[in-house]
């Protein structure tokens, strides 16, 4: 069996309707005290009506970053969306906006228990402001940039008035957190600029008439093609020179020959053929042969002169085609340096003339900007003249004709007191129940000192005298049955755990005086006797209360002594039962003789020979160690709990204290047990 120390099983209805009723007084005080104070309290409640209204917050100028100088690149948000709607809840809620609503509505109107407090520490207004942020409610619509503004009061009409005047002073407020006084500024800066523009556009004018430069980009690309093409006439001029030269030189060279006139050809080549036909016909030598050959030289002078005459022809021609192309070469040169040097002088000119529009440029640009600055902060301020904001109502707060649902809902207030009342009447019956010392039922005893339950007797008015009278008259007669079922099934309980044997010896032990433990070993060896026709012996080791000497029947006996002849003269037998008594203690004080002769194993012996059941009544272990002592030499152990009464911690170093002596403990007998759950009830658990 796994151990386990609670004290009850919160899976099991059987414990908690136990604790229930067993506490049922307590619940009900806590249940009436708690509803009690609950209800008065929300009696006292008094009506309050919520006036809300919802605005919208659009993304506008005041959020959009501008550049303090430049053009307009780079516009954008300044801040997150959710940053700006942050802001807005903190500018709703900040103590001088609210402040501001306070002295507008009248704080006589909106508080007037204020008026009449007692002056203290804290100032009326700083509690009037405090007072104003409990009722006030703001929350941000999720996933819009819109924001739920609320207000609690007694009178709707002032709650409504007061969240309109919270939004109009929300418009004044956010154009003076957010608007800037920046015109004055921008208006004199603009005029700064201004007089620089005019000052460096005057420099640029003087400059330009200085040096005669009115476009000096068109100026510098004439000059430059200008120059382009003197260098195309002059590289012209140049080759054209070299060709002339060539050509001059090349009609000098005597190899040189102009070209043979036609007519001179034709009869240098007639007398040619003239010859050939001479000399066919004639001797080399001859008259004819040389009147043609003279011819031929005639011819052939002729043409020498002719060609010498050409020759000085076309040298004077070119040598004049060449002095002309050098003139027109140096003249190309020439100019060509005259526009070079232009170019040089033009460029010395235009860094001057470059710084000077580059100021221009940079003051105009300057001027541009302030202006356009100027511009849109003149717009803005006649927009917030205007209170033109980003800021739109979509829904304005009116008198509310119903009261708030919420934490002033008497209904609410009332049903929270009466569950809370049960609650807590629960929580402290399970709460003493934890912290009980003592066990209520047979089950919690399992747990706490993990051993079985071998019965649960109720708490029953029943004689400690035996026998009992067969015939009662009183009350009592359904207890005595009720007790010898018990008993009864308490035998065949103790049967079941020990069938190895016939013939039994079971120790009865308590921890703590009045438990019940003689009251049940007597009714356990009455009813074995008279009921179930066994043989008993009941030895009475209670030497803390030797009171055996109640039966009518019986005699107080001397201490057993040693020897085999005197153990019949220690047994004492009721009436003409099958029961016997053994009292080994009918003084109170100490006899160690008497302990050390019990622990003898043929003492034991001698007696199960004569006896079928024998049960020993033990003193409280915690009080006397004569128990323990002799719990080897029998069958078994049963560990007596009275409900309510035995800590659960004695209990269980008496249970240790048993197992350590060698004794085998059977069970636990749970006595005076009460049943709180009604009997209605528990035939259903």
């Amino acid at each position: 069996m796994e151990q386990s120390h609670q004290p009850f099983d919160l899976s099991s209805a059987r414990d908690i309707l136990t604790i229930i009723f067993k506490h049922k007084y307590i619940i009900l005080i806590t249940f009436l005290i708690i509803s009690a104070g609950v209800t008065q309290y929300a009696f006292s409640l008094k009506r309050v009506y919520e006036s809300q209204s919802v605005l919208l917050f659009k993304l506008g100028r005041e959020f959009t970053s501008r550049p303090e100088v430049g053009g307009d690149t780079g516009r954008g948000f300044s801040v997150p969306p959710e940053t700006i709607m942050r802001a807005e809840m903190s500018l709703i809620t900040s103590r001088d906006l609210i402040n501001t609503v306070i002295k507008t509505v009248g704080q006589e109107k909106i508080f007037p228990v204020l008026s009449k407090a007692i002056p203290g520490s804290i100032s009326p207004d700083d509690l009037a402001i405090n007072l104003f942020q409990e009722n006030l409610s703001v929350n941000n619509i999720q996933g819009s940039s819109m924001i739920q503004i609320a207000f609690t009061h007694p009178d709707p009409y002032i709650a409504a008035n007061v969240v309109n005047t919270l939004v109009d002073a929300l418009k004044i407020k956010h154009l003076e957190v957010f608007s800037t006084d920046s015109t004055p500024f921008l208006k004199s800066q603009e005029k700064v600029f201004q007089e620089r523009l005019k000052e460096s556009e005057t420099k640029l004018a003087s400059l330009k008439q200085k040096y005669g430069v009115f476009s000096f980009e068109e100026q510098k690309t004439a000059l430059i093609q200008q120059r382009s093409t003197l260098d195309t006439n002059l590289k012209a001029a140049q080759s054209q020179v070299n060709e002339l030269e060539q050509k001059v030189a090349m009609i000098k060279n005597p190899k040189w020959a102009p070209e043979v006139p036609p007519e001179i050809r034709a009869q240098l080549i007639a007398l040619q053929q003239r010859e050939r036909e001479v000399m066919g016909r004639y001797i080399d030598g001859t008259v004819p042969v040389q009147n043609v050959r003279k011819e031929m030289d005639a011819v052939k002078e002729s043409l020498k002169k002719q060609s010498e005459e050409i020759r000085q022809t076309e040298i004077h021609k070119a040598e004049g085609e060449l002095n002309m192309a050098r003139v027109r070469a140096d003249n190309a040169r020439r100019q060509l340096g005259q526009v070079e040097a232009a170019l040089q002088s033009l460029e010395t000119r235009a860094l001057e003339l470059q710084g000077a529009k580059r100021e221009a440029a940079l003051q105009e640009q300057n001027y541009q900007n302030y202006s356009r600055k100027l511009e849109e902060s003149m717009i803005m301020d006649d927009m917030d003249r205007r209170k033109m904001v980003a800021i739109t109502i979509v829904e304005k707060a009116v008198a509310s004709s119903l009261p708030k649902q919420g934490k002033a809902n008497k209904l609410v207030v009332i049903l929270m007191g009466l569950f809370g009342g049960i609650a807590a009447g629960l929580a402290i019956a399970f709460l003493l129940e934890f912290i009980a010392p003592g066990m209520t039922t047979p089950w919690s005893a399992e747990r706490r000192l993990n051993l079985p339950v071998l019965s649960a007797i109720r708490r029953l008015m029943i004689s400690s005298r035996v026998p009992v009278d067969v015939n009662p008259t009183h009350d009592s007669a359904k207890s005595e049955m009720d007790m010898e079922q018990e008993m009864i099934d308490l035998y065949q309980t103790i049967t079941a755990a020990l069938p190895d044997t016939d013939r039994r010896t079971v120790l009865f032990v308590g921890s703590r005086s009045n438990e019940g433990t003689s009251t049940i070993a007597r009714q356990l060896a009455r009813v074995a006797s008279l009921r179930l026709e066994k043989s008993v012996l009941l030895i009475d080791l209670d030497r803390s209360r030797p009171d055996l000497h109640v039966y009518s029947t019986l005699k107080p006996q001397a201490d057993l002594q040693d020897g085999e002849g005197q153990l019949g003269l220690t047994l004492a037998r009721v009436e003409e039962s099958s029961l016997y008594v053994m009292p080994l203690f009918w003084r109170t004080m100490v006899t160690p003789k008497t302990i050390d002769y019990a622990k003898r194993g043929d003492f034991w012996e001698s007696l199960k020979d004569q006896f079928d059941l024998i049960i020993v009544d033990s003193p409280p272990a915690s009080m006397f160690p004569d128990g323990p002592a002799i719990v080897s030499r029998l069958d078994g152990v049963i560990l007596v709990v009275e409900a309510e009464k035995t800590r659960w911690h004695v209990a269980l170093s008496v249970k240790e204290k048993i197992l350590k002596s060698g004794g085998n403990i059977l069970g636990i007998v749970f006595n005076k047990r009460r049943l709180y759950i009604p009997e209605l009830i528990y035939r259903y658990l």
